[in-house]
Order: C-alpha cells, then structure tokens, then sequence
C-alpha cells in the first residue's frame, strides 16, 4: 500500500496580524493574546465579504487605501511591473519632517502614493515639479501611527472583560485601526460601538453563522464511526485507507507515532480512512464534526472549538481513523483529502470499494499524480515581473488578444503556432502561462503553452 509523507508545514488559511498592503514600513501590532505573523489551521468558509452589520464598524478588508483627489490622477503613465520610480519618491519625501507613509496604488495605475501630515498641497506642487512626468501623489494623513497606536490601546482597555480582542494593530495606510475578535455578533459590535462610536476602528472575525459552539467529539455520524483519535501522532494533511485487515496493519504502521489500539472494524461493510489533521500549538482544540463526501472526494469537517482567530504555523498532527460506510463511497476515481480547497497532497483511490468485501490492487491506492493547480488569472489581474503566473485566455477573440495584464492590453507580436489553433479548436478558453517582462527596451508578456512561447505586446485588442 502506497503512503505518502509530510515534506512541508503549509496551513490552509492565514490571518497575519500585521499591517497590510503597504510598500512603506509595516506598522506594529499590539502584543495581544496572538502573535505576528500566524495561523488558523481549521478549514473555514472565507469572510473577506462579509458585513459587519454595523455601519460605524467597516470590515477591515473593507477599507480602502488613502488616495488623493480623484481630479490629480491622469490616465497616464500606467506602471505594469514595479518600474514606478518609487525609490527616488522615497529619497525625496524623506527629506520632509512630515513624511509619514509611502506605497504603491494598484487601483489608480499603479501610482505612488505618498502620506504627509501638513502641507500637503505645497507637497502635491513640489510632485508636479520633480516628477512632472511621472505617477506621484500627495496625500494628508489626519492620524499619525502615534495617534493610532494611542487609540489601538484605548480600544484594547476598554474593551478588555466587556468583548475579548483576540489581536489589534494600526494600518497607517488605511488609517485605521484594525481590531480581530471572535464573533462578528450584534451584542460585541454593539458593545465597540457604543465605547467608539466615531474613531476609525475596523473588525475583524467570524460572522455568527460560523461560530463554533463549544462541546464533546462526536463519536459517529452520517454513514461514519469514529474508530480512534489520537493528537500528535502522524503527519499533517496526510490521508490512507484500508479495506482489509492485512491494509489495515499496513496504515496504522506508516501513522507515526501512534499508540498500539484494538479496534474491530466491519471490514464487510466498511473501509478505514485515516485523516492527518493539522492545529497550531497555541490552537490544540480542534474537533472533527462531519465526514464528507462531496461528488467524487471525501474529506473530513475539522473545526477549532476555540473559534481562535489565529494560531502558530508550526503544523502539529492530529489523527482520527473513521470507519467509512462502502454505501458512501464514490466510485473510482475518488480522492481522499484534509481540508475541501486544499488538494496538493490528496490521496487517490481508483479500485472500487464500494461492493462488499471488494479489496484494491497494488497501485489502485496512491497520491494524485495529478493534483489540480490554483485557479488561474484572468484579464484585468495585476501579476509580478519576472515569475511565471497561470493565466485563462479567453479564445473568442482567439489567441491573437491575451487581455488585460497590469492595466495594459496585450496583443501577439508573433505569429501563433498552428498547434495552438488545432489543438485548441472549440474551446470557449485555455490556460497557459505567462511572464511578465517590463524592462529595456520594451515591455513584452511571453507565453508558453506546450513547449512553445509568443511575445504579445501593448496594443489595442481586435474587435470581436
């Protein structure tokens, strides 16, 4: 039986407590109960939409950047990589006592953005003179990072015993401060708006709906039984099964670390299936609610019962091995994995154990050869020069027009090969890769698709 082990300690989901967005010095965080830098290694449904269902208290990731007066901002120049002349900006702001902040707005082009806390318009006339040619603007910050941390620990006071604040920092930028609860509830949001009912305070946290309420291991569910749970033995984000007693020895020796147990197991009616859950070491209490089986993969619902908002990265094991009902089971292919959005390392079954009894052949059982990458981008993404990105083309132009990259239309400058068009005949789009190249003498996108490459150039797209 083929197993797999851990080389990397990746979590799912990060929730970084640090300031965000910046080119400029990252603010500092308050020492709260978590740390910088860490990570929730539950699976949850993402937040960044959601309301905080009160209009005094924005989510933070709804919070825009500073910007200057929309009638400063030209059509031109658009930067496509990081050529902005945001060095020599930085020398030049430096040289004034009220230079506060600096970084780069991809939402106007690109442009730098440069914080002053007075004098702005002479600042703005002072742009125009040194850099008249290029994308600089001045904005005024109305609250220094001193102001902010001075209000960030007012908030941390006054709230401590009444909401518990599980992280704050001040996001100069965004001029803000940034508060992380548990539970985005009325009752908390009411509280933090009643203290602050007009300073700029953002939240941070789970809607109600996604709370975890406190309570025991179930022991057994839909077509599943808990067979044995044990916390650090295994490996993180690692999965197995077994359909036999012979493949069961098997799995419970590659588990590392795992006490000696003695559990029957309906061999006739069902297989094991091993999950290596993950948790931090400052987040142990995780609990495992659900087994499920969506189309053709199985995955377990891992919740963390303290509903923390972040936890250590050091990815510590938990392992549960559950008796899964064959009547559940999907028909081959069928892929066994940790968390339902996180399939680099999933396990692939391709023997059919759904008859009773039935058993797999050496090699049904092994990692997915094939595991599917990230989604790609798409027209109108902003990417990094000189890295390889994923990018859809959409073919109803055909390959002529590779779209929207970094503010910018791009348009092939070399012939397309044939292979291309023949091999992409009927398809609505086709991912490809593609490297951004914004230096001398021009800037240019090469992509690569079967071993062949194209050069596509700014330019206007086809009408189509």
């Amino acid at each position: 039986m083929q197993m797999r082990r851990a080389l990397t300690a990746v979590l799912p989901m990060a929730l970084l407590l640090g300031a965000c967005g910046g080119i400029g010095p990252a603010t500092e965080p308050a020492q709260t109960s978590q740390a910088p830098g860490t990570m929730t290694p539950i699976d949850t449904t993402s937040t960044s939409n959601a309301p905080s269902d009160n209009p005094t208290l924005p989510r933070c990731d709804q919070v825009p950047l500073l910007s200057a007066d929309p009638a400063l901002y030209r059509d031109t120049p658009k930067y496509i990589g990081n050529e902005m002349p945001i060095d020599a900006v930085r020398r030049w702001a430096s040289q004034h006592p009220d230079f506060v902040d600096i970084w780069i707005d991809r939402e106007h082009n690109g442009w730098v953005t440069v914080a002053f806390t007075e004098d702005v318009a002479d600042r703005q006339t002072e742009i125009l003179e040194v850099f008249p040619d290029d994308g600089v603007v001045a904005v005024q910050i109305e609250l220094t990072e001193r102001d902010l941390v001075d209000l960030q620990n007012e908030v941390v006071e006054q709230l401590d015993g009444v909401v518990e604040v599980l992280g704050a920092y001040t996001d100069v930028i965004r001029g803000h401060v940034n508060l992380q609860i548990p539970v985005l509830s009325e009752e908390n949001l009411s509280a933090i708006a009643a203290r602050f009912p007009d300073e700029p305070i953002c939240v941070e946290g789970l809607p109600p709906e996604q709370f975890v309420e406190p309570g025991p291991q179930p022991q057994a569910g839909d077509g599943w039984l808990l067979l044995y749970e044990q916390k650090d033995a295994g490996f993180p984000y690692m999965t197995g099964v077994a359909w036999d007693q012979e493949s069961f020895h098997t799995l419970l020796e590659e588990i590392e670390g795992l006490a000696e147990l003695d559990v029957d197991v309906d061999f006739e009616n069902q297989i094991v299936v091993w999950f290596g859950a993950v948790f931090g070491s400052s987040c142990p209490n995780i609990r495992m609610d659900d087994v499920i089986v969506d189309g053709d993969t199985i995955y377990p619902l891992i919740v963390d019962t303290d509903n923390s908002f972040a936890c250590t990265a050091d990815a510590r094991p938990h392992t549960y091995l559950v008796g899964l009902d064959r009547d559940r089971l999907p028909a081959p292919p069928f892929y066994v994995q940790i968390y339902p959005d996180l399939d680099f390392d999933r396990l692939l079954v391709e023997a059919d154990l759904r008859p009773a009894g039935s058993t797999a052949m050496p090699g049904d059982v092994g990692p997915d050869p094939n595991p599917p990458g990230p989604e790609p981008e798409r027209s109108g993404a902003v990417i990094e020069p000189g890295i390889p990105w994923q990018y859809e083309i959409d073919l109803a132009c055909g390959w002529e027009w590779l779209g929207e990259i970094n503010s910018y239309q791009w348009v092939a400058s070399s012939p397309i090969p044939d292979s291309w068009t023949a091999e992409t005949e009927g398809l609505s789009a086709v991912t490809v890769e593609v490297t951004l190249n914004d230096g001398d003498p021009s800037p240019f996108v090469e992509v690569s698709f079967h071993g062949e490459s194209v050069i596509y150039e700014i330019g206007e797209p086809p009408t189509c």
